[in-house]
């Protein structure tokens, strides 16, 4: 169920820690959103020694105000709340291309160097084959790790875009958030790594699409929820085409 506060709340607990400047716009929306949770309902106080035989009408009327502005801030600010976190999300949306510029250099970096460490690592990655490889392979498997703990925070917060209603799109790849395959095999590789359930650890640890992806030199790039569904469509409308012309 679409909940624009938890998404909001999301947004605002996570995205400052992309390492990128957000956008003035985002940062003012999620300002404002984030001081609503600070406005305290109203608490009726009487003080019998103010008052007199002339305020005693009036103190009454007041405190009256104050039982119903009590009663009706919990819903009043729940509304406030939900509106403002529609801001944020509509703010979050337009911010994306911007922050993904922000975060391209240094996922690249992290995919550079978990590549050059994938080189050194045993193709078939397991416990026996790495203490078989030497003490490089441990060096390399340390660098891996490294980088691939980078490239997940990059792929954990385009995971999150899904959520944003400028990027809820139907059909998008949890494979292609990080890579841009250019054929119906790249595309097969990737999947074939995030549905095989058997995985050696190690291979899990790192990330089996990551792994599998970098190995076979399937380009990489940051999709946004879109654009994985029209990688998708595109290359399986090209194996489709290709079935088609083999048959004839």
């Amino acid at each position: 169920m679409f909940d624009p506060t938890f998404i909001a709340t999301k947004v605002s607990n996570d995205w400052g820690n992309l390492g990128v400047r957000l956008p003035k716009t985002l940062k003012e929306a999620i300002a404002v959103y984030d001081e609503v949770q600070y406005v305290e309902a109203p608490h009726p106080y009487v003080d019998p020694k103010t008052i007199t035989t002339d305020n005693v009408g009036d103190v009454v009327a007041q405190v009256t105000d104050d039982l119903v502005a009590a009663e009706k801030h919990a819903e009043a600010k729940r509304r406030v709340r939900e509106a403002l976190a529609r801001q944020v999300l509509n703010a979050a949306g337009a911010a994306v291309p911007t922050i993904l510029e922000g975060i391209k250099p240094g996922f690249e970096a992290a995919v550079t160097k978990f590549a050059k460490a994938a080189e050194r690592l045993p193709d078939d990655l397991s416990s026996d084959s790495l203490v078989k490889a030497g003490p490089d392979a441990l060096v390399a498997l340390g660098e891996a790790r490294e980088a691939a703990a980078e490239i997940k925070q990059v792929e954990s917060y385009l995971a999150s875009l899904v959520q944003l209603p400028a990027y809820s799109v139907f059909g998008h790849h949890p494979a292609l958030r990080i890579f841009a395959p250019e054929s119906p095999e790249q595309l097969s590789v990737l999947t074939n790594a995030r549905n095989n359930k058997r995985h050696d650890p190690l291979v899990r640890e790192l990330g089996p699409i990551l792994w599998h992806g970098i190995k076979a030199g399937v380009p990489t790039a940051l999709n946004t929820p879109d654009e994985s569904a029209r990688i998708r469509d595109e290359l399986e409308e090209k194996a489709r085409a290709a079935a088609v012309a083999a048959r004839v």
